[in-house]
């Protein structure tokens, strides 16, 4: 493939001569043949992924049905091609098991096997008894908007479950921190074994990217330095080396220099080649190569190369010391108080107690993301299955960002969430009683100061307009809302 130099140049055919090379090396298991001392050693061939041999042993077509009477075949609608070709070729019983909205691999070539097997009978499995019905509800919402399901989610969950902040301001500043006093309050009203106020649950912020992540933890290790965290998964899981490798280069460090200083040296073999961050660049931009530039992107805007190397340094030394002391399996942590962190696609088939939601998440008011979602757009469809695969990983408490908020409450159909509200009682015997309210609105942060009118139990202000508490999901009291948020939001939570 050194004769291939541009990319403008390249056609189909050539793409496919160079495939059919590149796989031909993958196959081989003989050892180079030995080069003159006079002539450049080749590179390498390049290693066999687990996609390959994958491949390479359904083209054998194994007769698994020899042996085995039925076949389960689990998450069926994230299925590699060769898998698939492997289980359907079995003339057994195949029992084919998934969720098509949950399909979120799409970008490796996975495929939803359940769109294309024709069962002998089909069974709908509609009841989870991870959540209760509230976190339920959102998950109905967003089909409901999206997609053409005509089933309900029926949560049936020991708990009910908490939606935070879906009527009321939250800190923006900090989303990604859920407060001990918050986590230890919440009190079980079930007869679950666990009780769950004497001690301080952990706490998970799934996100869409790595880069988010990143950001998280170095926020984690500033401000909560004796809060361990530990990456859903595993931290070699994301690509954190591969972010000082790159940071390394566009600092200027050589491979040479750097390993004889005793400083942090380039472990990419691939990134050793560059000897600036201007040829990386330089080649990022040519070659359209979203890994790097998405890399370079994270390196600018946390500070530049010489803060990132400090960080991912920091951060792998210190994710290791917590995985080490903690372990990496999440259902052992349930009493510790600690933070995990990871993407929906390492959280996809796990479940915690409390959630974070990020905020990179994809905007489901975009009208023309919707329009592809409905169409069922490859990718787009990802998209928007990995906001509903966040959001069904909790089991008692929720916390979504900003643009989802805004959008389920567009939705008009967050009724079933059953939030309460409840007018200003009046303490005083007398039918009519005058008192002026100072209060802060819990939607806006607008602040009113009116006299509110009580007249034989009647409630009214000055524009005829209720003014009323809200009363949060797991019994805490929550500020008054203002006139204009009250028309707003009284048809969703009535």
């Amino acid at each position: 493939m050194s004769h291939v130099t541009k990319l403008d140049d390249v056609d189909a055919p050539s793409v496919v001569r160079a495939s059919l090379c590149v796989w031909k090396q993958m196959c081989s298991l003989s050892p180079l043949p030995p080069s003159s001392s006079r002539v450049a050693q080749p590179p390498p061939p390049p290693p066999m992924s687990h996609s390959g041999y994958l491949k390479l042993y359904s083209l054998r077509r194994p007769t698994l049905d020899v042996d085995y009477d039925v076949i389960l075949l689990d998450e069926a609608q994230d299925t590699n091609p060769a898998i698939q070709d492997i289980i359907m070729r079995q003339k057994c019983c195949k029992v084919i098991v998934g969720d098509r909205h949950q399909a979120i691999y799409s970008f490796i070539g996975a495929e939803d096997t359940l769109r294309q097997v024709q069962a002998t009978r089909t069974l709908t499995l509609t009841r989870s008894f991870r959540f209760g019905h509230r976190i339920a509800t959102v998950a109905n919402v967003l089909l409901a908007s999206l997609t053409d399901e005509s089933r309900t989610l029926v949560g049936k969950g020991k708990e009910e479950g908490d939606v935070d902040y879906m009527f009321a301001r939250q800190d923006h500043e900090q989303w990604w921190w859920w407060p001990e006093e918050q986590r230890r309050s919440h009190s079980s009203q079930s007869s679950d074994a666990f009780q769950h106020s004497s001690y301080i649950q952990p706490f998970a912020v799934l996100a869409r990217t790595n880069s988010t992540i990143f950001q998280v933890a170095c926020l984690l290790m500033d401000a909560h330095k004796n809060i361990p965290f530990l990456f859903v998964g595993g931290v070699n899981g994301y690509g954190f080396q591969d972010i000082l490798d790159t940071a390394l280069v566009l600092r200027g460090n050589s491979s040479n220099s750097s390993s004889s200083s005793g400083a942090a040296s380039i472990v990419s073999s691939f990134l050793k080649r560059f000897k600036s961050g201007a040829s990386l660049i330089k080649y990022a931009n040519a070659t359209s190569n979203q890994d790097l530039l998405s890399r370079i992107k994270i390196i600018e805007d946390l500070g530049g190369p010489d803060q990132v190397t400090y960080l991912c340094q920091k951060l792998i030394r210190v994710s290791a010391k917590h995985e080490t002391n903690f372990g990496n399996l999440t259902s052992s942590h349930y009493k510790m108080n600690l933070v995990h962190l990871g993407t929906v696609h390492k959280a996809k088939g796990l479940e915690f107690n409390n959630v974070i939601m990020a905020d990179d998440f994809v905007d489901l008011s975009d009208p023309e993301l919707r329009d592809k979602v409905r169409r069922q757009v490859r990718g787009s469809v990802d998209e928007f299955n990995i906001i509903y695969v966040a959001a069904t990983r909790a089991r008692w408490r929720l916390r979504v960002g900003r643009s989802l908020v805004r959008f389920l409450l567009s939705t008009g159909m967050m009724t079933g969430m059953r939030f309460n509200i409840l007018r200003q009682e009046s303490s005083t015997e007398s039918s009519t009683q005058h008192a002026l309210l100072n209060e802060q609105c819990c939607a806006c942060g607008h602040k009113s100061k009116r006299k509110l009118e009580t007249t034989a139990g009647m409630h009214t202000t000055g524009c005829s307009v209720l003014e009323a508490q809200l009363i949060s999901m797991s019994g805490k009291k929550w500020k008054f809302l203002c006139t204009k948020c009250l028309e707003l939001q009284v048809q969703f939570a009535c």
